[in-house]
């Protein structure tokens, strides 16, 4: 237990409200020893509102911070870094850190649901930042509008409806940072469909140089071809190269959805440059069938994937569908799921149909 949180806008009694605390992270200090800071969200509404609670016009949707200076033996009582404003939320919170300034950034999706500050309604990605070890926090900035139409295939059946799309469960409101370590030059990204008249989700991408101050235009980090690109992750390494891990789908049929994980990379940028001219897709693995997963509100892999850097490239770490476990060195293969029509088969081929898998390379 990290205790009780406290902070402006923030009032709850425990034995009353309903409470859902989610999509937590952690980040180690990289110029602090011994400190790390856990973010995550939290919502809050009165105990009757546990289905449809964001209805509600006492609902909150803070996101919460505890911080370790003791390599995690002991957290700080969590403290609210954004928050008070009835009907908003924030989703996704990540921080990345400066290494020359040490100055933190918590990247999030803000929900507006029922305020309009700045002409933000909807989901937008944000940061707050501090510059006292998270003792305080700037109100959120906004980055981007996030513009996602979500992820469905209409070649495929929805096992709730036994009809067609077929809808992926994404991380459609998950926006991503990184930051430089040498520079604090900052990175995030995220999925929107403003690129194709909104027809499907691709990976957006926007950076600063000025430590949040400005950022240049969303763009488009995959190639177009008219299949959804999701779940980004973004990582800089030692060098300065961003590199930009996803998901893509290629042409789907009956009973497939052939998804390969690919990556992109953008050398440093130079002076005048916002360093986004990315090289040729690199895929890394796939494809499998994105039918093989559980469906959770959808077939899902997971929200988000991860990627670090190290000495030999880029590492991801992502879900696939694993439905043929195989001994060392073979490849798993997923049979094709039939349509969820009668007779309906709505079974994965074995139990663990995905699995968490990293390759190197990338």
């Amino acid at each position: 237990m990290l205790g009780t949180p406290s902070g402006p806008g923030f009032q709850c009694n425990n034995d009353r409200a309903f409470l859902s605390n989610d999509k937590n992270s952690v980040t180690a200090d990289p110029v602090r020893p011994g400190v790390a800071y856990q973010v995550w969200d939290r919502l809050v509404a009165p105990p009757a509102s546990a289905i449809g609670f964001e209805h509600e016009r006492a609902f909150f949707g803070p996101a919460l911070m505890s911080k370790t200076t003791d390599f995690g033996a002991t957290w700080s009582t969590p403290q609210v870094i954004v928050g008070g404003v009835s009907q908003d939320q924030t989703i996704g919170n990540q921080i990345v850190i400066n290494r020359q300034t040490g100055a933190l950034y918590d990247f999030f999706d803000l929900i507006q649901g029922a305020s309009n500050a700045g002409g933000h309604r909807g989901s937008n990605v944000a940061y707050v930042k501090s510059i006292d070890g998270g003792a305080t926090w700037t109100r959120p900035t906004v980055v981007a509008s996030i513009q996602s139409v979500g992820v469905s295939d209409p070649n495929n059946f929805n096992p709730s409806t036994n009809a067609p799309p077929a809808l992926a469960r994404t991380g459609d409101i998950i926006p991503e940072p990184a930051i430089n370590p040498t520079t604090g030059q900052l990175y995030v990204v995220w999925q929107d469909a403003r690129f194709n008249n909104f027809s499907n989700d691709e990976v957006a991408i926007s950076t600063s140089s000025d430590g949040g101050e400005t950022w240049s235009a969303p763009q488009r980090v995959n190639e177009s071809t008219g299949q959804p690109a999701y779940d980004p992750s973004v990582y800089v390494n030692a060098g300065g190269v961003v590199g930009v891990s996803y998901l893509q789908w290629g042409p789907t049929s009956a009973g497939q959805e052939p998804t390969t994980l690919l990556i992109r990379h953008s050398p440093p940028p130079v002076k005048g440059d916002v360093g986004l001219s990315f090289d040729h897709p690199n895929p890394l693995d796939g494809p499998f069938n994105n039918l093989a997963a559980p469906v959770a509100r959808g077939y899902f892999l997971g929200d988000y994937q991860g990627l670090v850097a190290n000495a030999g490239g880029f590492l991801p770490f992502y879900v696939k569908t694993n439905c043929a476990d195989g001994g060392p060195g073979t490849q798993p293969t997923c049979r094709a799921i039939q349509s969820v029509l009668s007779p309906t088969d709505r079974r994965p081929t074995k139990n663990d149909s995905t699995d968490v898998y990293a390759i190197t390379g990338g």
